[in-house]
């Protein structure tokens, strides 16, 4: 028999799950899966969708009603994805640098955000190293 939900959440199998204030299983609102769903929510004008998880033919599904949040799609995803708009995308539709065989230009603040996650991964596998050497 396979693990249930809970058991994989609780051993961190599962990243997208979380234990919420009464110990309901919810999905991160931190996680990608719930900003896609509030974009196809906003996107298609729909109040509300279910988030469903199968985890093998012995277990339940898992599923959670998933509201609309605007206050996050306009406060912070519409303006982001507009700005990626405006700054990536447009300019490449209109200058065709894929049509000439040119690479595409990143803005300096996607090159800055690029460089610093990299930075962040760089001193997360260094402690991680040490971590491990302290160990043996």
């Amino acid at each position: 028999m396979k693990k249930s939900l809970k058991e994989a959440l609780e051993s961190k199998e599962v990243q997208y799950l979380t234990h919420n204030g009464n110990r309901d299983i919810g999905l991160k609102k931190t996680h990608n899966y719930y900003y896609q769903i509030q974009g196809q929510l906003a996107i298609t004008n729909v109040k509300k969708c279910f988030f469903i998880v199968y985890s093998g033919d012995d277990n339940e599904l898992f599923v959670e009603e998933i509201l609309k949040d605007s206050h996050l799609w306009n406060g912070t995803m519409l303006p982001k994805l507009m700005r990626f708009y405006l700054d990536c995308v447009a300019p490449e539709i209109i200058l065709n640098r894929r049509g000439q065989n040119l690479k595409c230009v990143d803005p300096q603040y996607i090159l800055d955000a690029q460089k610093e996650q990299k930075q962040k991964q760089t001193q997360k596998q260094k402690r991680t190293q040490k971590q491990s050497q302290k160990q043996k």
